[in-house]
């Protein structure tokens, strides 16, 4: 059920109606706003008709000026016309008997006196609306500098906030600017979290049409492709010139790369194990401390099943030994000394599990500076730390604050849908704890978050809140961090991720981690 809204530049071509019904099955757009028309009366109707359409709202043209239609599937939309102008068209819509929401047209006109009414007039709506609200269209202006290359600056200030974009909608010779964008509420994105928009290639206009679709395209797998050894180079005449007869004996066959391995490296064929041994240990220093790491370790879990019969499984041991090698090699970068004051306070950190008729939901929001771009993420698990459901979330341009509210939101909802009786919240944001548990201005920016997320709260029995350092929040930490390589939108995990599951290993060995204060 997706939206297109377009600046045409002109409706009145001979196959103008034709590329209309082609984008509607293309993208899948039941809804339709095309703006700048430049035909009215009976010449209008009649392309109208060609489109398919049996749903409409129209704002003549005046001349060839301006001109605002609004189409739409009647079967799939029900939509009823609150408020119109030549620059604006107010609308609550409802999609397959949905509950309601407001959607604007919108066409900002280019002188800028006129277009002040059109700002006046988007205030005058923000200022008495509760539902979730959608702007759609041409506004004729920018939002930031860098939304322009050339020209002189033209900025508004939103009534609402954007949903993401690609950079530029208008081009003219190398004048490129954006000047067609999607701007929302909070509810609306609360309502429509999956939600974004996408500009589509440029046709007959000046102006690229924009598409609102409503969930996530799949998206290929882009993963850079491994290095592959071809037996037949070791035939090639001059390779022993390339690589040394020494070494070309060392190479040995290894097993093809698959999801849950390591990518493809040179594997070396030695003839004893000290060569190995001392090979690895005088070329790489994290090697060595890798090397010193493990075989402690190992004696270390040998001692304990010789003296005191605890056995340790093969998952339980690596997951330890690679979360020691970590603190070591974290150690061995830091400045810290160990006879600093300081030093003295330190504590060790690790994460525990519910009790057994609770489950555990560690939440984390993740924001990167260079990119404006946030996440957040989350695990739910069971008294034995068992993994039940994961989640990862591109969010992308809003603050940390909004991350961390944004991972308890997703979380507490994917818990009410497996209908949980007892839910233990953990995050190592205090601030928006805060924020939940204690009383907040109703003017803040994120008062509708925190509505929602005691709306999906009073729906479990039983919610606790845990502030928790972020060392025993890690795999939260992580999930978050991984939504920022994700497509927008929210991405759900029924299984581990394999990135993941060696730390979900320690927190269920109980392995702690060092934290000074």
């Amino acid at each position: 059920m997706n939206i297109i809204c377009w600046n045409c530049r002109g409706a009145g071509g001979k196959s103008f109606h034709s590329l209309i019904r082609d984008m509607r099955k293309e993208y899948d757009a039941h809804f339709i706003i095309l703006l700048e028309t430049h035909v009215s009366g009976m010449k209008g109707k009649k392309i109208r008709d060609k489109m398919g359409f049996d749903g409409s709202f129209i704002v003549e043209a005046v001349g060839h000026s301006g001109g605002i239609w609004c189409l739409w599937d009647a079967g799939i939309w029900d939509v009823v016309v609150l408020d119109y102008s030549h620059q604006l068209v107010h609308l609550q819509v409802s999609c397959n008997n949905s509950d309601s929401w407001l959607l604007s047209a919108c066409y900002g006109s280019p002188q800028r006196a006129t277009r002040r009414s059109l700002w006046s007039n988007i205030r005058s709506l923000a200022d008495n609306t509760i539902l979730p609200w959608c702007l759609l269209g041409d506004f004729n202006a920018i939002l930031h500098d860098h939304e322009r290359q050339g020209d002189s600056s033209r900025v508004i200030s939103g009534a609402c906030n954007e949903i993401i974009g690609w950079p530029f909608t208008w081009k003219r010779g190398n004048l490129v600017e954006r000047l067609d964008r999607g701007l929302s509420n909070l509810n609306w994105q609360l309502k429509f979290p999956e939600a974004y928009l996408k500009h589509l290639p440029l046709l007959k206009s000046d102006h690229s049409p924009i598409c609102l679709k409503f969930a996530a395209d799949p998206s290929p797998n882009r993963g850079k492709r491994p290095f592959r050894f071809l037996a037949a180079w070791l035939s090639h005449p001059n390779f022993n010139d390339w690589l040394p007869e020494d070494m070309v004996k060392k190479i040995a066959a290894i097993s093809p790369p698959s999801p849950w391995k390591m990518p493809d490296h040179v594997a070396w064929n030695f003839s004893n194990l000290q060569d190995w041994v001392s090979s690895n240990l005088s070329t790489s220093r994290n090697w060595q401390c890798l090397f010193g790491v493990v075989t402690s370790s190992l004696w270390f879990f040998r001692n304990k099943l010789i003296f005191e019969g605890n056995s340790t499984t093969v998952a339980s041991a690596i997951a330890q030994i690679r979360v020691r090698f970590d603190e070591f090699n974290r150690s061995s970068r830091s400045k810290v000394h160990l006879n600093a004051p300081y030093a003295n306070h330190a504590r060790l950190i690790s994460w525990k599990p519910p009790s057994e008729d609770a489950v555990k939901l560690n939440v984390d929001g993740s924001y990167m500076a260079i990119t404006n771009n946030a996440a957040c993420g989350g695990i739910l698990r069971n008294y034995l730390g068992g993994f039940i459901k994961g989640f990862s979330c591109n969010l992308g341009s809003c603050s940390i604050m909004h991350a961390e509210l944004w991972g308890i939101v997703h979380g507490l909802r994917i818990a009410t849908s497996l209908n949980l009786s007892c839910v233990i919240v953990e995050s190592d944001s205090a601030s928006a704890l805060k924020f939940i548990t204690q009383s907040y201005p109703t003017t803040h920016s994120c008062s509708s978050l925190i509505e929602e997320i005691k709306l999906q709260a009073n729906r479990i029995p039983h919610v606790y809140w845990n502030n928790v350092p972020r060392e025993a929040n890690s795999v939260a930490d992580q999930l978050a961090k991984k939504g920022q390589h994700l497509p927008l939108g929210l991405h759900t995990f029924d299984s581990a991720p394999c990135e993941i599951s060696h730390i979900i290993a320690s927190d269920i060995a109980s392995v702690p981690l060092f934290r000074g204060i």
